[in-house]
C-alpha cells in the first residue's frame, strides 16, 4: 500500500515542509510537489504568509508612523523662522516681532503680525493696523506678495539673495474631526514648545467683526483645534500627525481653543 504522501517526491520532503509550517516560516520549494498535494499545502502555506504579513504590516506602520513623530519634534523646529517688522502709527515708530515658515521661495505668516500692533487704552487692548510697514527676515527686506485681513493671512516673496528650504510637510486640505494634529510653537517668542491635540472644529470664529459680510467666507478658511493658544504662538505651523502642513496659527478663543488658518487660504495666493 502506497504511502497517503505519495504524491511527494520522498517522505522527507513533507517532514521538512511539515516542520517548516509548525514554525510559522514554511520555506516550501512547489517544484517538489506534484500535482494533487500542491494545491491543499499551497493554501495553507499562503495562510501562513498572510497572517505572518500582516503582523509584519502592522510592524512597518507602527515603526513609520514613530519615524515621522520623531521628523515633527526633532526637524520641524528649525524651519520656523523669526521675522521684524517696523511700522508707523500716527507718528510714531512700531515694531513687531513673530514667526512663519517658508514654502517656495516665499515666506508665509499672520497678518496681525505684519500689520497691526496692539494699544492699551482704557477700552482694553486695542488692535490698530501700521503704516508704512517694512519687513524683514534675517536682516534681508521681503516682497508682500498678498495680505488679507479677514484671514489673517501675510505673504511675502524672498530676495534673490536669501536662500531658505521649504518646510519640509507636504501641504494638505485634507482635515477631519478628530485629526492628531501638532503646534510647533513659540510661546512669548522665547521658547519652543511643540504641543499636540486634535482637530475639534472644521470653522472658524468671526473674530474680528460679527457684522463681516464675509463671515461664512472666512470661517471657513479657519479650523480649530484643542491645544491651547498662547502669546507668541501666531505663525506657527499646524501639522498632521502624518508630517502634513494643515494651517498656520492665528488666535485663540476661550484661552484653552486655538484657531488655524487653512493653508489653502496661502496657496490661492501663489498658484
Amino acid at each position: 500500500m502506497k504511502n497517503s504522501y505519495q504524491e511527494m517526491d520522498d517522505e522527507q520532503s513533507w517532514r521538512n515542509f511539515e516542520s517548516n509550517a509548525n514554525r510559522g516560516i514554511p520555506e516550501m520549494n512547489l517544484n517538489k510537489f506534484k500535482k494533487g498535494v500542491n494545491r491543499r499545502e499551497f493554501l495553507m502555506a499562503l495562510g501562513i504568509f498572510g497572517l505572518s504579513g500582516k503582523v509584519l504590516s502592522d510592524i512597518l506602520i507602527k515603526e513609520y508612523n514613530k519615524h515621522l513623530i520623531n521628523r515633527i519634534y526633532n526637524e520641524l523646529p528649525k524651519h520656523t523662522h523669526l521675522a521684524e517688522t517696523k511700522g508707523k502709527w500716527d507718528n510714531n515708530g512700531v515694531e513687531k516681532i513673530g514667526y512663519g515658515i517658508i514654502y517656495k521661495n516665499h515666506y508665509f505668516t499672520q497678518f496681525h503680525i505684519t500689520d497691526t500692533f496692539t494699544m492699551q487704552s482704557f477700552m482694553g487692548n486695542l488692535r490698530q493696523n501700521m503704516d508704512e510697514s517694512e519687513t524683514r527676515l534675517y536682516g534681508k527686506k521681503l516682497e508682500r506678495i498678498a495680505q488679507d485681513e479677514e484671514t489673517d493671512v501675510s505673504i511675502f516673496k524672498l530676495p534673490t539673495d536669501l536662500s531658505l528650504p521649504d518646510f519640509p510637510c507636504k501641504p494638505s486640505e485634507d482635515v477631519y474631526l478628530g485629526q492628531d494634529v501638532y503646534l510647533i510653537g513659540h510661546p512669548q517668542l522665547e521658547n519652543l514648545s511643540i504641543r499636540g491635540g486634535k482637530v475639534i472644529d472644521l470653522n472658524g470664529w468671526d473674530k474680528i467683526s460679527l457684522k463681516s459680510k464675509t463671515l461664512a467666507a472666512k470661517v471657513s478658511a479657519f479650523l480649530g483645534t484643542d491645544i491651547s493658544s498662547i502669546g507668541g504662538d501666531s505663525g506657527a505651523p499646524l501639522v498632521s500627525s502624518d508630517f502634513k502642513l494643515l494651517g498656520m496659527h492665528s488666535y485663540g478663543y476661550f484661552g484653552n481653543l486655538g484657531y488655524d488658518v487653512r493653508i489653502k487660504e496661502y496657496l490661492k495666493h501663489i498658484k
